[in-house]
């Protein structure tokens, strides 16, 4: 029996909660071998892994990937790659993302806020990240 959607869907999203990156760019690259095009919970499932390795190259390449594939990202596949990005310091980038997500009309959330807000302070800039603070509270979110 040959693997379906559902199967990389789930082997993939596992991988992704059990910390393996490295597995579950395997199974993406055998899923893109077969007839079942990824969708968004596959690039979701590898954005959230790529964060949690705080590997945000392979991040970029995927949220790419999923681009030229003409997925539409959702917020959770946002919210992870702002985080992703935010672990390597690229403040720019996760605020680029940020503005791209709210340009798709995709409303953040608090953990949108506080992915970019992380981002400011693991780049030791505590202004920005009050700026963000200021931009939460402004859209009525709590932190």
């Amino acid at each position: 029996v040959a693997p379906d959607m559902v199967f990389f869907n789930s082997i993939i999203a596992a991988c992704a909660r059990s910390n393996q990156l490295g597995k579950a760019l395997e199974y993406y690259a055998l899923m893109r071998e077969t007839e079942h095009p990824p969708g968004v919970h596959v690039f979701s499932s590898l954005i959230i892994a790529c964060s949690r390795a705080e590997d945000p190259d392979t991040a970029v390449t995927v949220f790419k990937e999923m681009q030229k594939a003409k997925v539409k990202g959702d917020k959770v596949v946002y919210n992870s790659y702002i985080a992703a990005l935010g672990t390597g310091g690229n403040v720019a980038a996760a605020r680029k993302a940020f503005n791209e997500m709210k340009a798709e009309n995709i409303d953040p959330d608090i953990v949108t806020y506080n992915s970019l807000m992380r981002a400011y302070t693991r780049n030791m800039d505590v202004e920005g990240a009050f700026e963000v603070l200021d931009e939460l509270v402004e859209n009525n979110l709590s932190p």
